[in-house]
């Protein structure tokens, strides 16, 4: 079989396409999809849902436990609650930018809103992202995760924390303090460079999470410059050591 699939990628590349197994070591979305159900999870929470992508795929990709997505803006907020309303394991809460307070929040609303952020965009970024240029700055309401997350929490819950926040990171990480041990991993969207002012980078927020007892256990491609090829963002996948069900070899 392995030389047949061999042929078959040099075939292809000879016309410039590529030709990869649909499999967990060439998708990062299945590795992470493998990951969850060896490790029993069965509720994610969804920080930075936007219109509710990552949640859309994970229920295609047959995750069949409960998604509480968080969105800031309001017009995307109310886009992903009608598309939830069919689905009863998908649960939209109260409109909020998860930060380190309860409170309100000023809010980059940009050309892309998968872009928009709490913190503005970088010269780099708007250089090498068009739909990064800032367009609008409202006013969201701020809240901390661990605040919200009691609500959905239940006994035995084994859940996980996708976060997507655009430079937030860090500070959605300090607004989730109590209730970080009850998580069974994390994946997170971090930077390598800097995409949004005042942001930390990858190696900033993954150290603080490390010596919490997570630990790395993937990295897949979130943003690659597809003119001069350089990895800007990653997304790791972090598991908290005190809560896996199987060890991870």
């Amino acid at each position: 079989m392995s030389k047949y699939y061999s042929a078959i990628q040099r075939l292809f590349r000879k016309i410039g396409l590529e030709v990869r197994r649909n499999a967990p070591p060439a998708r990062d979305d299945l590795r992470l999809l493998h990951f969850m159900k060896q490790q029993e999870v069965d509720m994610i929470f969804d920080a930075g849902a936007n219109i509710g992508q990552f949640a859309q795929s994970m229920f295609e990709m047959g995750f069949d436990g409960e998604i509480v997505s968080f969105e800031a803006i309001s017009r995307e907020h109310a886009i992903i609650t009608d598309k939830a309303k069919s689905n009863r394991n998908w649960t939209i809460a109260p409109q909020a930018a998860l930060t380190d307070y309860d409170g309100e929040a000023k809010f980059y609303i940009n050309k892309s809103s998968a872009t928009s952020s709490t913190l503005p965009t970088s010269e780099m970024s708007e250089a090498i992202i068009p739909g990064s240029v800032t367009q609008d700055i409202v006013i969201v309401p701020a809240r901390r995760f661990d605040a919200m997350a009691p609500d959905y929490l239940r006994p035995r819950t084994r859940p996980m924390l996708k976060i997507d926040v655009q430079g937030g990171e860090d500070r959605l990480l300090a607004g989730a303090s109590g209730v970080l041990d009850q998580l069974v991993g994390i994946v997170v969207e971090l930077s390598l460079t800097e995409m949004y002012e005042g942001q930390s980078l990858a190696f900033d927020v993954l150290l603080p999470l490390m010596d919490k007892g997570f630990e790395l256990i993937d990295i897949g491609v979130a943003y690659r410059n597809p003119t001069s090829h350089r990895l800007h963002c990653i997304d790791a996948v972090l598991m908290n050591r005190a809560r896996l069900s199987k060890p991870i070899t």
